[in-house]
């Protein structure tokens, strides 16, 4: 699929385009990419009036899509995308669609090829109003509308790119903001989890998620200079040796920094992590968090033990991500300090820190999670 125009093609005649500083023509009609194998502008611009001229196109006559588009429908082009939906690109590059964005895409349109929408049969250009139209079974559903948004938005760009339509009118359809996640993790059911996870490096794991309260990103993305460097060099501060944890955001890229004493549970889980770290010698040595068969931690090893516990006691359907949100509701609960949970979830503002606060505080807030727990009131946080 043809790229937008960026600012060292626009000047380019249509369907010629540099990328890497490699010239590059557009098929009109397949929108095969083929190289001319030059990174002279003026040797590609001849080779791009040959190879034009050999499709029968001269540019003079370029916009004769425009009239030929005027038969196409949405189905024909949904069509098209389930059978090509292996060569489709990413809209930023060349490289191939990620395997999961490929099913996305084709589970799409799959569900829009299923209605009886005469709108899909409509010759195109098609209207705003017509995208609203299609995409109104889902407005209960706004992950599933987003994606099909997307989805009608990538083929009438391709649409656009290659002369037949003039513009993509699901650009002016706004993304559904999703809803917010409401759940809370109360502290029965968190050590109902942490107990029922396989390994000692699962429930560390998930631990550390709640106590830094950090996505699970950040967590599997861990490395052994970051806990070493953590546990170097402590400052006595107010007669506790107090440690500094330093790491970069994997989403925004944003450079963190956590504070925690010697007694935290912080400051335990690093240190088991580093013995097992030199016990094992795990073949991946960038990473933190290992299984005792050198195999790094990852994603989804641990979602899956962790919806396994969730099932094994039947409760809610909690998430990994909740470890986030617990974490930043019970620094809420704890401080009633909102700019140390805006800092320690590394938010750039209040009003997205808002986001993850599951439990209004009352006037006086409650305890916190802490090492020593009373199993024997039903495994509440002491």
């Amino acid at each position: 699929m043809p790229r937008r125009r960026n600012a060292r093609d626009r000047d380019l005649p249509r369907y010629l385009y540099i990328r890497k500083g490699n010239f590059y023509v557009v098929h009109p009609v397949t929108q095969v990419w083929y190289a001319l194998k030059t990174k002279d502008r003026d040797l590609a611009l001849k080779r791009y009036n040959s190879v034009m001229q050999g499709w029968g196109l001269t540019e003079i006559d370029h916009t004769f899509k425009v009239i030929e588009g005027r038969g196409r429908t949405l189905r024909v082009l949904l069509e098209e995308c389930v059978i090509n939906i292996d060569l489709m690109k990413t809209s930023n590059n060349l490289r191939p669609l990620a395997d999961n964005t490929r099913i996305l895409y084709l589970g799409c349109a799959r569900a829009l090829l299923s209605l009886e929408n005469p709108v899909l049969d409509k010759a195109l250009p098609v209207t705003t109003t017509d995208i609203r139209q299609i995409l109104s079974p889902w407005m209960e559903t706004s992950g599933r509308r987003n994606n099909i948004r997307s989805l009608l938005v990538r083929i009438l760009d391709n649409e656009v790119d290659a002369g037949r339509l003039d513009t993509n009118p699901a650009r002016e359809v706004r993304r559904m903001p999703a809803a917010v996640r409401q759940t809370y993790l109360t502290d029965e059911h968190f050590w109902l989890i942490h107990d029922a996870l396989p390994s000692e490096v699962h429930r560390d794991i998930m631990m550390l998620m709640y106590l830094l309260s950090q996505r699970p990103v950040d967590i599997f993305k861990l490395t052994y200079e970051d806990a070493v460097n953590a546990l170097k060099s402590p400052l006595l501060i107010d007669g506790e040796m107090c440690y500094t944890l330093k790491f970069t955001q994997q989403k925004t890229r944003t450079s963190m920094a956590i504070d925690f004493h010697e007694a935290d549970q912080i400051a335990a889980i690093f240190q088991r992590g580093i013995e097992r770290y030199k016990k094992f010698k795990p073949s991946h040595k960038e990473l933190f968090f290992h299984l005792e068969l050198r195999r790094p931690i990852v994603d989804n090893m641990f979602g899956k033990a962790f919806r396994a516990a969730v099932r094994k006691y039947n409760l809610p359907a909690y998430q990994v991500r909740d470890l986030r949100a617990k974490g930043l509701t019970d620094e809420e609960l704890k401080t009633g300090n909102s700019a140390n949970r805006v800092n320690k979830g590394g938010h750039k503002n209040k009003a997205v820190s808002d986001n993850y606060v599951k439990i209004k505080p009352p006037v006086r807030s409650r305890n916190n999670l802490s090492i020593n727990r009373n199993k024997q009131q039903g495994g509440q946080m002491a």
